[in-house]
């Protein structure tokens, strides 16, 4: 890809996640993009505990769902959660968590994401799969694919 449109599309796709209200609200930041795959990362933070002290599975949710979201767009256009399951394997206790997230299919109508969650020891917390409707008129990714 070019090197101009893939700085155009980190801009436009970075601010959208880093900038944006609720995933900058829960701290949510996107590190790394390229057409079907992505990283971002979470902090975890006091606010993101449950009461057993771990991290809520609502906020891994959130990361995954985010970040598989600009996966699933970073082929053209924006795109609505259809469906999607996580599973949890380990609860998250603190540190940086690092989502990473890869297109799995790129159909006409429907894009599958596949999506991992990592603590700062590399040890896997949550996976993801999901599933976006394509909406090719929703550009408010901004992401374009190369000529």
């Amino acid at each position: 890809m070019d090197k101009e449109l893939q700085k155009q599309n980190w801009e436009r796709a970075s601010s959208l996640v880093n900038d944006s209200g609720f995933a900058q609200e829960v701290g949510i930041r996107l590190t790394h993009l390229e057409p079907g795959y992505t990283e971002g990362t979470l902090l975890m933070e006091e606010k993101h505990k449950n009461p057993l002290q771990n991290a809520h599975g609502g906020v891994l949710y959130t990361l995954c769902d985010t970040i598989s979201g600009v996966a699933g767009a970073s082929y053209g256009g924006g795109g609505a959660t259809v469906q999607s399951s996580v599973s949890f394997l380990r609860p998250a206790t603190g540190g940086l968590l690092t989502c990473r997230a890869r297109v799995r299919k790129e159909g006409r109508k429907l894009i599958w994401v596949d999506c991992s969650v990592t603590g700062e020891d590399g040890k896997e917390l949550c996976t993801g799969q999901f599933l976006y409707m394509q909406m090719p008129g929703i550009a408010h990714f901004g992401i374009e694919k190369e000529k």
